[in-house]
C-alpha cells in the first residue's frame, strides 16, 4: 500500500500543521517554534492535495500469534503475542494489519513533511537523521494501540555511524520529544548480522566487479540474400566477443549507399593500408579505413623540371559482421547461453553488493511502547557553520511569499535540512562543502542553487547581521513522485 501526498503543498503546510500520512492514516502535528508557526499560518489555507507516492508496507497477521516481519531494506519489526488493544482498551483478537514506513532519504523526508529541526534554547536547531519510521496498526477501519506492558521491537539500517538520540513525535503538543534510550532498550552499533568472511570483503567484491567488465554479449545478425557480403581477416575477434562465430562474413552498415557488386570503392583499387577500428557494441559495427599514397607530379613552368610528392588518401566506412545458415544458428544459441550466464553473474554480484553494504551499515534497534512516528536524530553542531537570515526567491517567478519552505541537501547527500522563510537563522551551511538549496514551486517545478554559487560577499553580510537574498534558478524539471525527486537529487546535488 502507498502513502499519497502532494509534494509542494505538503511542504507548505509542514511548517504549521504537519500531516504525515502513512497508508492513509492521518496524524496532526507540527513544529514547536511559535515564530515558525506564525509565519506559515497564512499559507495553510492555500493547501489543495495532489498525489505523491511514498513507500509504505502493510502486513496482515494473527494478533494472538504475533509476527516477525523482515523488510527488503534490512529493517525488521518484531510484534509479540496479543500486543494490541482497541480504542476502548479491549484486547484485540483475529487478523490485524501492521503498516510500516521508512523515511530515510531526502525525497521521502520532503514528501512526508517531517520537520528536520527542533526548538533548542529558544532557537531552531537543525537535525541530522539517522533514520526515521512510522508504525501503525489497524483492524478493519479501526486504529489500534499497544496494550499496557507490550512493546514492539524495530530494527533499522543506517549508513551513518555514531551515537544518535531517539525521538517520538508528539502530535498533541506539536513537537519532537526525546526519549530515554535506556528505558526503551534502544541500541545502536555496527551491523554484525553479515560476516565479512562470508562476503569476502570489499577487495574481493571489487575484483568480482572488475571481472564482469568484459566485452558485452553481441547478438548475431543473419545475412540477407540481398546483402552485398564480403570476407575479411580480422584480428582480436575473441576480444570483441565474436570468438564463437563460425563462417563470419561482413556487409556494409549503410547498405543502401553501396553497390551490390565489386565496383564499390573498397574493391576498385589496391590499397596500401586497411585498418579495422574498435567494435561499437551499441550499433554492432566497426569502422574500416583504407588508405594509399597518391603520387603527385608537379612541373616547374620555368625550368620544366618535375617534382614528385605523395599525398595520403583515406576512405572510411562502417561494416557489420553477419552469419549464414548453421553458423548463425550456433552463434544464436551461444548468445542466449552467454546472456543468461551474464545475467546470473550480475544478479549474484548485485546481491553481494547489497549484503556488503548492509554489513557496513549501522543496526539501530529499539523497543517502542506506542505506535506513531519515531526518529533517530541529533542536532547538527559544526563550528564551521555559517548561520544567517535569508529571503528566498525564484527571480521573476516566485518571491518569498510563495516559497515558505526551502530545503538543503548537504554535500555528502546524507542530510536534508528544512529552512522556513521567516524564521531567524533560516540559512545555515558549512562553506567547506558544496551544498544544494532546493525549492519546489507552486507548479511543482524544482528550483535550486549551489551554496558555492551564492553571491560574493554573502559571508560578510551574514556576519554583519544583514538579511541576504537568495535567488534560486528554475530547472525546467517537474516532479510527480519521490522516485523522480530522488533521481533529481542524486544527479544534481
Amino acid at each position: 500500500m502507498n502513502m499519497k501526498i502532494n509534494l509542494y503543498y505538503f511542504a507548505l503546510i509542514a511548517a504549521l500543521v504537519f500531516s504525515f500520512t502513512a497508508c492513509n492514516s492521518n496524524q496532526k502535528s507540527g513544529l514547536s517554534s511559535k515564530q515558525v508557526k506564525k509565519v506559515a499560518a497564512k499559507f495553510a489555507r492555500q493547501v489543495s492535495p495532489k498525489n505523491l507516492v511514498v513507500g509504505c508496507q502493510s502486513d496482515v497477521f494473527d494478533a494472538s500469534k504475533g509476527a516477525q516481519i523482515n523488510y527488503e531494506s534490512g529493517a525488521k519489526v518484531i510484534v509479540p503475542k496479543n500486543a494490541f488493544v482497541d480504542e476502548n482498551g479491549n484486547p484485540v483478537t483475529g487478523e490485524v494489519k501492521l503498516e510500516f514506513s521508512e523515511i530515510n532519504d531526502p525525497a521521502s523526508i520532503i514528501a512526508s513533511g517531517l520537520p528536520m529541526c527542533i526548538e533548542e534554547n529558544g532557537k531552531v536547531g537543525y537535525m541530522e537523521s539517522g533514520g526515521m519510521f512510522e508504525i501503525n496498526a489497524k483492524q478493519g477501519d479501526s486504529k489500534l494501540r499497544l496494550a499496557e506492558g507490550k512493546n514492539i521491537e524495530i530494527q533499522t539500517m543506517s549508513n551513518k555511524p555514531g551515537d544518535f538520540n531517539f525521538y517520538e513525535y508528539d502530535g498533541n503538543n506539536e513537537t519532537w520529544v526525546e526519549q530515554n534510550k535506556q528505558n526503551l532498550t534502544a541500541t545502536s552499533g555496527p551491523n554484525e548480522q553479515v560476516s565479512d568472511s562470508i562476503l569476502g570483503g570489499s577487495e574481493l567484491l571489487s575484483m568480482e566487479l572488475s571481472s564482469t567488465e568484459s566485452a558485452p554479449v553481441i547478438k548475431p545478425i543473419k545475412a540477407k540474400s540481398t546483402d552485398f557480403i564480403f570476407d575479411l581477416k580480422v584480428d582480436n575477434m575473441e576480444k570483441w566477443g565474436l570468438k564463437n562465430w563460425e563462417g563470419i562474413m561482413w556487409k556494409f552498415a549503410n547498405q543502401s549507399s553501396n553497390d551490390k557488386n565489386e565496383s564499390h570503392w573498397l574493391f576498385n583499387r589496391k590499397w596500401e593500408s586497411i585498418i579495422i577500428g574498435a567494435f561499437d557494441y551499441n550499433k554492432s559495427t566497426c569502422s574500416i579505413t583504407a588508405s594509399y599514397n597518391e603520387r603527385i607530379v608537379q612541373t616547374n613552368k620555368k625550368t620544366g623540371k618535375k617534382k614528385v610528392s605523395y599525398k595520403k588518401v583515406s576512405k572510411k566506412e562502417q561494416i557489420t559482421p553477419v552469419l549464414f545458415g548453421n553458423g548463425y544458428k550456433l552463434a544464436l544459441e551461444q548468445y542466449s547461453k552467454e546472456l543468461n550466464r551474464k545475467a546470473k553473474e550480475q544478479n549474484r554480484i548485485a546481491q553481494r553488493q547489497k549484503s556488503y553494504a548492509a554489513s557496513q551499515s549501522f543496526l539501530r534497534s529499539v523497543r517502542v511502547q506506542n505506535l506513531g512516528v519515531y526518529n533517530w536524530d541529533r542536532i547538527i553542531k559544526q563550528p564551521e557553520m555559517l548561520v544567517m537570515n535569508a529571503n528566498y526567491k525564484v527571480e521573476g517567478i516566485y518571491d518569498h511569499e510563495d516559497l515558505p519552505v526551502v530545503y538543503m541537501i548537504t554535500g555528502d547527500k546524507r542530510e536534508l535540512i528544512t529552512f522556513y522563510q521567516r524564521a531567524e537563522g533560516n540559512l545555515a551551511f558549512n562553506p567547506n562543502y558544496t551544498n544544494t538549496l532546493l525549492a519546489i514551486m507552486p507548479n511543482q517545478e524544482l528550483a535550486l542553487i549551489k551554496t558555492t554559487n551564492l553571491p560574493n560577499g554573502i559571508n560578510s553580510q551574514a556576519r554583519s547581521g544583514k538579511t541576504v537574498t537568495i535567488n534560486l534558478n528554475p530547472t525546467g524539471v517537474f516532479v510527480n513522485s519521490t522516485d523522480e525527486l530522488n533521481d533529481f537529487i542524486r544527479n544534481n546535488s
